[in-house]
């Protein structure tokens, strides 16, 4: 009877249909929230897994950050019955859907179900086709809220009619269905679908990589970062109500903590859809703290409406603004690169007025408090530059709130001795404060002194009174120890500066903790490597050759006869040629040298194992902590050998001059240079930057990363803090730079937070061979571009000799 009934109701329905025009205004006012059961799980969904998920979302705080729909996505579909009415699987579901759907709506959960616009969906199951009517009465009968309408099988249909009329089904249907058009963007729906659904895809389907693209031949999926370049140009169509969908998140389905972070913050900035994809039951503590973290869900919920955008973009670095309520601003800056990136943000170079909210930055006039919305902490304003470091595929996002009129009075703090004194010097900070008011104003200036491991040794407070017009002078002078140390100077009007500086860096004491047998581990490691035949193999790349250097890719053998790679530039005349060996940075993505530059020199590109090029074979998870338990195969004992067998490598080759043999590398590659030196003396001199893997235990004192991985697997594998140090002692560079007798070069960022200055020093003061440094004040994990010329000309100085 009630079949007979819904059959009568459509039947009158075309006497209707010109009022139902129109889809449900009330829904989608910010971007959807909620779960879909796809991206984890495709097609192996059942009511218990649907059952236990919502439990989960409201048990985990899902549902109390504002995740409010649970979706089912394909293959729920039983048949169609006689008179065409579409049921569910009933193994799947037992219970039905209807049932399903009030479980979900106890929950205090609103109920998604999934359909196509062709005659099957995309997993095979019946399709909407000529059905229309019918599923939007059976979806409402079922209690269902929002509808995903795929575009599978669609051959010859229009896809505006085609979404115009699932749209007035579901308002025949009477009952508000949140609907999603899932069209891939390949017909425009944002230039007519604001009157037809709420939300509309823009791209092809997203995959869980971070800068990837997946080819199947007739169709591809994307990368977040591809997803992401596909959004420019749309924001101008997205609003409450109708919004631009880039597909749902793969937060917490296999990228990494950085990656994931990412991922979030730019949909949040783009005002998208969040639609989570994992496994709630199984999600990590870090995959939870991402998504529940409501500061930075507040920007994608901000009530204006806007969607974010690119201001600019430099050095791997995008820089982001997003508009919000009440005259705020989010702040992003996404590092597109896998390498941790330093950068000095000037507020002036971001004046500008959007003009789709008709907002004005306004940092000339303004001065904004600064929230980190990852880190949860105020940390400034934007009075003053400010320097920070975004580690590799990962962001910083500010909130930009509460601005001040800072008209009256503007602070500077100019670089003075570059921030690094010496000997009887005592370091000296000095604020400038400017009045560029008509009256006398009164000024607090606070200074905060620090250790680098963030342990308080001293206040200083000033008051200054500065007349109309004028500027006035603030000295802070101290004594500290020879160490770095963390400074931040406040003013009353709300004013914040942080910053690092430096005092006898030579004279840091970082007591060597090397193990009795260090050197007979590592001449046994040299001893099993000699044992490896390395079976060099060169291949012409003729694409990246030039007429002045040919390009090598290299594959060799090393310690236990593990494959690692490597791109070898030399030049095409005959001749004898100095070499410098390039060792990467943590986790770096593979690159070759410019086969233009440096045309005298012989360069070699060395990929450790896991990494770079050999990363497609990677066994050894995030490198760091691979066997941390054994010194013996601890992932950095064979990465070593690594380092010995490319001078291995290049001193075999006839054109390299063995006596002129150069090392250079940052970060990681700047650990792996110095180590490099002190395992193998055929290294004539060598101009590591920011090095890395020095004075463990001090170093996870001042940094998170790679504190948090390194003693969560110690935590996992049992280790006292004794046995965790003792296997690091083996691997720390302090306790090898002893063994140096090459003169190093070393360059570091004073403001670096990834490998801190301490750190840096902890093995460079280990040195008895020549040494000198270059420190760059303003710089974190990353050094001015001047650096390369100096490194060549250190390297120059050893050619004659």
């Amino acid at each position: 009877m009630v079949r007979l009934r819904i059959i009568l109701l459509l039947a009158v329905l075309s006497l209707s249909l010109p009022l139902m025009g129109q889809k449900y205004e009330n829904l989608g006012r910010t971007p959807q929230m909620g779960w879909n059961s796809w991206n984890k799980f495709a097609s192996n969904i059942n009511e218990n897994l649907i059952k236990e998920t919502a439990d989960l979302m409201v048990s985990k705080g899902l549902l109390d950050a504002g995740y409010v729909y649970l979706n089912l996505d394909d293959c729920w579909h039983g048949e169609r019955d006689s008179l065409g009415f579409i049921s569910e699987n009933s193994e799947k579901f037992p219970s039905g859907m209807k049932a399903l759907g009030e479980y979900i709506h106890s929950k205090g959960l609103k109920f998604g179900i999934y359909s196509d616009a062709g005659c099957k969906t995309c997993g095979g199951h019946p399709g909407s086709l000529g059905h229309e009517y019918q599923d939007a009465v059976t979806y409402a009968r079922w209690g269902v809220d929002y509808l995903k309408y795929d575009w599978c099988n669609t051959k010859d249909i229009n896809p505006m009619g085609a979404y115009k009329l699932m749209r007035d089904a579901l308002r025949f249907a009477g009952r508000p269905v949140f609907f999603s058009i899932c069209e891939w963007g390949d017909n425009k729906p944002w230039l007519w679908a604001q009157e037809v659904g709420h939300s509309w895809r823009t791209t092809g389907d997203i995959f869980s990589c971070f800068d990837c693209i997946k080819d199947y031949g007739t169709w591809k999926s994307y990368g977040v970062l591809q997803i992401l370049d596909k959004q420019e140009g749309l924001r101008k169509y997205a609003g409450p109500g109708h919004w631009n969908d880039p597909d749902m998140l793969e937060v917490g389905n296999g990228m990494s903590v950085n990656e994931d972070r990412a991922h979030f913050t730019m949909w949040c900035m783009l005002a998208a859809p969040l639609i989570l994809g994992n496994d709630i039951a199984t999600m990590s503590q870090q995959t939870l703290d991402i998504i529940t973290n409501k500061e930075v869900i507040a920007i994608d919920q901000d009530s204006l409406g806007v969607q974010g955008f690119k201001v600019f973009s430099s050095d791997g670095l995008e820089f982001w603004l997003k508009p919000l309520a009440g005259k705020e601003w989010a702040f992003c800056i996404l590092n597109r690169s896998t390498d941790d990136k330093s950068c000095t943000i000037d507020w002036n170079r971001f004046n500008l007025k959007d003009s789709l909210s008709g907002m004005s930055t306004s940092f000339d006039k303004i001065s904004y408090k600064l929230r980190d919305l990852w880190a949860k902490a105020n940390v400034g304003t934007t009075d003053g530059n400010r320097t920070v470091t975004v580690r590799g595929h990962d962001v910083l996002l500010y909130r930009l709130y509460e601005g001040s009129d800072k008209s009256s009075v503007s602070i500077n703090v100019p670089l003075h001795q570059g921030w690094l004194w010496y000997g009887i010097q005592k370091p000296e900070i000095k604020a400038v404060v400017y009045n560029n008011s008509d009256k006398p104003v009164v000024e607090e200036v606070r200074l905060d002194l620090a250790t680098d491991k963030r342990e308080d040794i001293g206040k200083f407070v000033k008051r200054v009174k500065v007349a109309p017009h004028d500027s006035s002078e603030v000295m802070f002078s101290f004594g500290v120890k020879p160490g770095f140390y963390r400074v931040r100077l406040s003013a009353s009007n709300g004013w914040e500066k942080r910053f690092n500086i430096g005092y006898e860096p030579e004279r840091i004491i970082s007591p060597v903790d090397a193990q009795p047998d260090i050197r007979e581990f590592w001449d046994k490691a040299k001893s099993d490597l000699s044992k490896i035949y390395p079976d060099y193999n060169l291949t012409l790349l003729e694409d990246k050759s030039t007429d002045n250097r040919k390009v090598y890719m290299v594959k060799m053998l090393s310690l236990d006869s593990v494959v690692i790679s490597g791109y070898y530039v030399t030049p095409v005349k005959p001749g004898k040629y100095p070499a410098i060996i390039g060792y990467m940075g943590y986790g770096s993505k593979p690159w070759c040298p410019d086969p233009d530059s440096n045309p005298g020199f012989v360069e070699f590109v060395l990929s450790v194992r896991g990494q770079a090029l050999d990363e497609p074979n990677n066994k050894y998870g995030d490198w760091i902590r691979w066997n941390l338990q054994d010194r013996d195969k601890y992932y950095y004992r064979g990465a070593y050998m690594d380092l010995v067998r490319a001078v291995d490598f290049v001193a075999s080759r006839r054109e390299v001059d063995t006596l002129h043999i150069f090392a250079e590398g940052g970060s990681q590659g700047g650990a792996f240079t110095l180590a490099a030196c002190a395992l193998d003396h055929r290294i004539c001199a060598a101009a590591p930057f920011i090095p890395f893997l020095s004075d463990f235990p001090d170093y996870f004192r001042i940094v998170h990363w790679p504190a948090e991985p390194v003693l969560a697997e110690q935590k996992r594998l049992d280790l006292s803090d004794e046995e965790l140090y003792k296997t690091l002692s083996y691997f720390d560079i302090k306790n090898l730079a002893g063994w140096i007798k090459a003169p190093i070069l070393m360059a570091f960022g004073l403001q670096d937070e990834v490998c801190p200055p301490h750190t840096n020093f902890a093995g460079y003061n280990q040195l008895t061979s020549q040494k000198s440094f270059i420190c760059y004040p303003l710089k974190g994990h990353d050094v001015e571009s001047d650096w390369w010329q100096k490194r060549m000309e250190f390297f120059s100085k050893f050619l004659n000799k």
